[in-house]
């Protein structure tokens, strides 16, 4: 059985306290230069109002629908076009005005797809299935855990002083 004891690795400016096998032997389930990096699924959805215009003072309600089984919603009021105040569920709690004209929201886990609504002032302006495209994280090298899954999502929306929309 390989022995293992502990050395030290130097590349460049990075030090790395990893394991060394004194006696030629590795275990075939253990990569070698594996570190300690940490990564999360993530998926940040840049929420842009068409045509560079602000997004409207107003209540907006922003619903999720996850793979049909749950839904989530961010209730947010936004004060004459720049104050604005969110509340939602434990997983959509997170919402930044990037630009006038864009906010971005941010989940910690990655959905396969979702159903993306918005009512504005009480009327239902967005309504559209969106299904993003991840991209594989392996901050340890490609054979080391973790392995995360990461998105950038940008949604264009239509909202007007005057929005008219449906029911979705």
């Amino acid at each position: 059985m390989a022995r293992i004891e502990p050395c030290l690795l130097g590349l460049f400016l990075f030090i790395a306290t990893t394991a060394c096998w004194t006696d030629g032997e590795f275990p075939e389930d253990t990569p070698l230069g594996c570190g300690a990096a940490i990564c999360s699924d993530r998926l940040d959805i840049f929420l842009n109002n068409t045509d560079g215009v602000d997004f409207p003072a107003g209540e907006y309600d922003w619903e999720l629908e996850f793979n049909q089984v749950s839904t989530e919603h961010l209730q947010c009021r936004l004060i004459a076009g720049k104050d604005y105040s969110c509340s939602g569920s434990e997983h959509l709690s997170t919402m930044h005005r990037v630009e006038r004209d864009t906010f971005k929201l941010s989940l910690s886990f990655a959905p396969a797809r979702f159903q993306l609504r918005l009512k504005f002032n009480d009327t239902w302006t967005y309504d559209q299935s969106v299904t993003p495209k991840y991209h594989m994280v392996t901050p340890n090298g490609p054979e080391c855990e973790p392995i995360c899954f990461q998105a950038t999502k940008y949604v264009e929306i239509n909202v007007q002083e005057d929005s008219k929309g449906s029911t979705p």
